[in-house]
Order: C-alpha cells, then sequence, then structure tokens
C-alpha cells in the first residue's frame, strides 16, 4: 500500500506541473513469477497453482478493470505445455504480462484518485527490426506511430504506457531485457520531445559497471 501510494503522490505533483507520461513496469516478482510459470509449461509440467498463485499475488493491493483478464495468459502457457515448446517468441508473449497487467493496475488506482489517465500499450508505438541476432530500433517508424498514437489523447489525460514490451518488424511481441522500461522511458521521451526522463524504483542498488563483466 505504502509504494502504491508513492506512485500516486509522485505522479500527482508532476502532473500539477506539467503534462506527463508514465511508463511502468512489472511490480515485485511478477517477472520471475512468470518465468518460474513459462518454465514448467515448457517441459510439460502443471503449472495450475502456480497459476493461481501469480494471478492471487497480482491482484494483491491492486484492482483490475473488468474487461482486463488472465485468459490469454493461461491460454498461452497451455499451448506451450501441450506442445513443449521453447521459443523466445511464446516467452516474450508471457513476460509481457508483467507490464500489462502494471499498467492497468496503475491506471485505475490513478483515476480512482482523481486523475485521468489513458493506456498506451507499448506495441503499438515502439517497432524493432532483428539484426545479427540483435533487435534494433526502427527509429523512424516508431516515431511516427508514437506521435500518431499520442495525438488523440489530451493534454490532461496522463498516458500510462507499459514499458519493457515493443514489436518486432513482424508485428510479434518483444521483450527489451531487463530494465527494459528504461529504455521504453528513454524513446518515448525522445519521440515526445519531453524536458526531461524521472526514473523512480523501488530496487535497491544501481549498476556502475557492466554485470556480465564485473562481479556483483
Amino acid at each position: 500500500k505504502e509504494q502504491l501510494n508513492n506512485v500516486i503522490n509522485i505522479v500527482k505533483e508532476a502532473s500539477n506541473k506539467n503534462p506527463i507520461a508514465l511508463v511502468v513496469s512489472a511490480r515485485g516478482k511478477t517477472t520471475d513469477k512468470l518465468i518460474e510459470l513459462y518454465e514448467l509449461a515448457k517441459q510439460g509440467i502443471s503449472f495450475s497453482d502456480e497459476l493461481n498463485a501469480f494471478i492471487n499475488y497480482s491482484k494483491n493491493d491492486i484492482e483490475l478493470d473488468q474487461d482486463f483478464d488472465l485468459v490469454e495468459l493461461k491460454e498461452i502457457l497451455n499451448a506451450v505445455k501441450l506442445l513443449k515448446i521453447d521459443s523466445q517468441k511464446a516467452k516474450d508473449r508471457v513476460l509481457s504480462f508483467g507490464e500489462l497487467i502494471s499498467a492497468n493496475a496503475i491506471s485505475k488506482l490513478l483515476n480512482k484518485n482523481g486523475l485521468t489517465t489513458e493506456i498506451v500499450d507499448a506495441r503499438e508505438c515502439l517497432s524493432f527490426q532483428n539484426i545479427d541476432s540483435r533487435y534494433e530500433i526502427l527509429h523512424n517508424k516508431s516515431k511516427t506511430d508514437t506521435l500518431k498514437r499520442f495525438s488523440s489523447i489530451d493534454i490532461n489525460t496522463i498516458p500510462v504506457i507499459s514499458g519493457f514490451i515493443a514489436s518486432n518488424e513482424y508485428g510479434e511481441t518483444i521483450t527489451l531485457g531487463r530494465n527494459g522500461s528504461n529504455y521504453s522511458a528513454s524513446l518515448f521521451a525522445q519521440f515526445l520531445q519531453a524536458i526531461e526522463v524521472q526514473n523512480w524504483t523501488d530496487v535497491d542498488g544501481i549498476y556502475s559497471a557492466d554485470p556480465t563483466k564485473v562481479d556483483h
């Protein structure tokens, strides 16, 4: 509750000064729990108990819109379990639910506290292409799609954007890696010509070196 109240206070204070856009990440251990679900499914192991626990965890202290459900997540996991497939495409679809849940919940929370919001699925705005097994931003397309999407949002409405996820050149869901929401925020700030980017997190510590090269 305290963390959610902090979000409300931060957003209210910032929105009183200037128009803002909010990029959100998955809450707490959501991404880790989604990875656990995917790992069970790809091995053909029953995940019913873990999925129910995840749903309860996701709804702890928050309220989702009535039209937002997790049926699609269950269907994807069932397909993975049935076929015992292990693909990055399937994994990215599963992991995307962390940010989608967060955007939905934060948007509803802000609405209940007197703020007007609109959820923006980053997959409608950010596009990447695979070059030598690495995803690179399609800058012009992403900027055009972002400006088009935001053109219909009122200046007094706060866009709540799902960080971490985007689309590839075929319109399929991809993820931008750990801390990818920070990258998402930087891209949206550039396209929308924001005066600054603020990064708020409840995670302790900060990387000061490449963690793949320096022990930590």
